[in-house]
């Protein structure tokens, strides 16, 4: 069925129109507490989570000298209608949006003892040490550590097992440093088409990523998991002995319910 709609798009273009539903957000915004609330499930790796200043707060160095990936998730289960835990299974266009920021310049990456932040758009596993799935993340090894959208098998404990599908090509999303920013990601169910936007929102403070103009990084095509059932999103740290913090806000998901018979025009420069 996949293969046949996607190939009435060639004839007749669809668009996603405006009218989606948001099947779960959360701004963090409530009192200063070590534990994040609403759901959020904490695994501590050496680290903790936290709500401070109506943001979600991972940091390491808990414990002198300790290394680790700290990270929350919150279940799938959670959702509203008319979310599917199999990506391609959604009615219609999937939007992710949220806030990073690290406090840490030149990111090394996943492997133990680096660092490196993520916001896990789909995950199969709640133990971010297994696990298969989707991924926004920036850390490498390399001299340069550019946005990534990814995919990952095994779990997000190892470079080796993450695979780049979308590479930030604008600056200053190709070698990220301590910047607020706001992200979205789509995915189109009817042909597995991934999209990634960014915004810098500068040096001070979160902007709301579910409005305003983002650039597209660029589109790909990738179904590696998209027809497994997923069970989370997430948060993750992963961090060293010396300090660090990363930072998560405005989180939330919108599947458009039904296509529309209108092209979408969702990219660089798009407002969204």
């Amino acid at each position: 069925m996949k293969c046949i709609l996607a190939a009435i798009l060639t004839i007749l273009p669809i668009a996603w129109g405006h009218a989606q539903t948001v099947v779960f957000a959360d701004n963090f915004n409530r009192p200063d507490s070590s534990t994040v609330g609403n759901n959020w499930v904490e695994t501590a790796g050496n680290g903790d989570a936290s709500i401070v200043s109506n943001t979600l707060s991972i940091a390491g160095n808990a414990i002198a000298g300790s290394t680790g990936l700290t990270y929350v998730t919150q279940a799938m289960s959670n959702f509203s209608s008319p979310w599917s835990p199999t990506l391609d299974s959604n009615s219609g266009l999937v939007t992710w949006a949220f806030n990073m920021r690290s406090s840490r310049d030149s990111l090394t990456g996943f492997d133990s003892g680096d660092y490196g932040i993520a916001f896990i758009l789909a995950g199969s596993s709640a133990d971010m040490s297994t696990g298969n799935g989707y991924a926004v993340l920036w850390g490498q090894s390399s001299g340069i550590d550019p946005v990534r959208l990814v995919s990952y098998s095994n779990g997000l404990i190892a470079d080796a097992n993450l695979t780049n599908m979308i590479v930030a090509n604008t600056a200053p999303f190709t070698d990220m440093g301590t910047n607020y920013l706001s992200m979205q990601v789509t995915y189109n169910p009817l042909d597995d088409t991934w999209e990634l936007l960014l915004r810098d929102d500068g040096t001070s403070s979160f902007a709301n990523p579910s409005i305003g103009t983002l650039t597209s990084q660029g589109t790909l095509i990738n179904s590696t998991y998209t027809g497994d059932a997923m069970t989370v999103i997430g948060a993750a740290w992963n961090h060293g002995v010396s300090t660090g913090t990363a930072l998560f806000d405005n989180v939330s998901i919108t599947v458009v319910p039904e296509p529309r018979s209108e092209e979408h025009t969702s990219g660089s420069g798009t407002t969204v």
